[in-house]
């Protein structure tokens, strides 16, 4: 980027975090074995291995035992849906169509996934309603169970509004039913405090580059007891549900990023985001906010609205001013001009559409009120 550049799309992806950084330079400088040969560069990669899922597991609340390592958050959640299916189609014999359900405000990893195996002819699906805040309706997700459900997969914190559901309530709905419960907390994890061991989760889907941390890495955290088949077959690493050469250097740096984290950054990040939501109601009378912005809610992502003004058109003067943003999930765009998570919220097609602001550690007020200030030069001239 250029020096006056701004950036705030650290949701899509942001920055490596120094720490994690240098780690990651140092062992490709002075080279990492494969963790899985029968030697002594072989034990000393596998011991590295080890200390980075004990510290994701710390940060999750889990069982070093719990966390298995793969590529990110698609190929976990692709993970969970598809096995889900297959799995209980192997161990009940059923001839019925097993039944997904998803929240109508999920990232295209799951949504998409889902669609596909419908249109495949492999699984009933149905998507859980939400409110105007993008709080899923529990009533209504009860209403959706049958006894061919198999999984309940659902976003912790929303990517694009930053709405953070209760995994508490909807996780005791799941367990009374018997149903497995998947939560995808890319966004989440280390933006907000929570301990996995104190929720009923059975699955979670984590991500490497979303908390700092290098691309091509994440985790999947299955709960002891909770059973689940590889996506993709070969070695034994992982335990044998994550086959193929194991990216020691990606892994250590994930962990590594997640010791940046603590509660004073996620108070910090909050910090930034309540000035932000302050200064577009003092300077823009009509700026609308989607999603929660008034309680808990994840700590680095704003979404808004201008009802006279097209966001793409937005977006795009932003982008020739120097402030990377987005209008929506990055996984999305080209999709189309609406928000399929807006949409959901009940937004009218007209106001559909959304500005979003993300911040890291590293951004700052002096940011904030110069991107501000050239988004306020931009729509005066559109007047």
């Amino acid at each position: 980027m250029k020096q006056n550049d701004i950036y705030l799309d650290h949701a899509a992806t942001t920055t490596m975090a120094p720490e994690a950084r240098n780690h990651f330079f140092e062992l490709l400088e002075t080279g990492v074995a494969n963790s899985s040969s029968a030697h002594r560069p072989g034990s000393s990669a596998a011991a590295l291995l080890e200390v980075a899922r004990e510290t994701i597991a710390s940060k999750l609340g889990c069982s070093p035992q719990e966390i298995v390592f793969c590529s990110g958050g698609t190929e976990a959640n692709n993970w969970v849906l598809q096995r889900s299916v297959t799995d209980w189609n192997r161990a009940t014999g059923n001839k019925q169509l097993p039944h997904i359900i998803t929240a109508s405000t999920e990232h295209s990893s799951v949504a998409t996934t889902a669609a596909r195996m419908k249109e495949d002819g492999l699984i009933e699906w149905s998507e859980v309603r939400v409110d105007q805040l993008g709080y899923i309706d529990l009533v209504h997700l009860k209403s959706l169970f049958k006894p061919t459900t198999v999984l309940v997969s659902v976003s912790h914190g929303n990517n694009e509004i930053g709405t953070v559901q209760d995994l508490q309530k909807i996780g005791t709905l799941c367990r009374e039913s018997g149903i497995r419960f998947h939560a995808d907390a890319c966004q989440s994890f280390c933006h907000t405090e929570f301990q996995i061991r104190d929720l009923p989760v059975d699955l979670m889907t984590l991500s490497g580059h979303k908390i700092r941390g290098p691309k091509g890495v994440g985790a999947l955290f299955i709960r002891k007891g909770v059973e689940i088949s590889p996506l993709v077959y070969g070695g034994k690493q992982e335990k044998g549900l994550r086959p193929g050469t194991t990216s020691v250097e990606l892994i250590s740096a994930f962990a590594k990023a997640a010791t940046t984290w603590s509660p004073k950054t996620i108070s910090d990040l909050a910090g930034i985001k309540s000035y932000v939501v302050k200064e577009l109601r003092k300077r823009f009378t009509d700026v609308q906010f989607n999603g929660e912005v008034e309680k808990v809610s994840l700590c680095h992502v704003v979404s808004f609205t201008f009802p006279r003004f097209e966001s793409k058109v937005l977006h795009r003067l932003l982008a020739e001013n120097g402030v990377a943003c987005s209008t929506g999930a990055a996984c999305g765009t080209g999709k189309s001009d609406r928000s399929a998570v807006l949409l959901a919220l009940g937004r009218e097609d007209r106001l559909a559409h959304q500005l979003r602001f993300s911040f890291s550690p590293t951004t700052t007020t002096a940011e904030i009120d110069e991107a501000l200030g050239r988004l306020e030069k931009i729509i005066s001239t559109l007047q």
